[in-house]
């Protein structure tokens, strides 16, 4: 998994086909087993020039520890995250 590089909020969906997005959804939830581990607090998916992607919320200050567990891609779609502490 890669920390992003891009604003998510102006690239969230911009171009994306439906079926692009069902595809990375499907992609998700098949490999929820591997992407929602320890430190992981979200997940869901965007795209960003058209490319979907699978975006993973990660507690703060252990991006770097998970980058060595989660892989930058699952089956052809790009995995980033971002780091935050989650609001009570």
């Amino acid at each position: 998994m890669r920390k992003t590089d891009f604003d998510v909020a102006t690239a969230a969906i911009q171009d994306a086909g439906r079926s692009d997005l069902h595809h990375a959804r499907r992609v998700m939830e098949r490999n929820r087993h591997i992407l929602q581990t320890d430190g992981v607090v979200g997940m869901w998916v965007g795209a960003r020039a058209s490319r979907p992607y699978i975006m993973l919320a990660v507690l703060e200050n252990r991006g770097n520890q998970l980058r060595d567990v989660i892989p930058d891609s699952v089956d052809g779609v790009n995995v980033y995250y971002v780091e935050g502490t989650p609001a009570s």
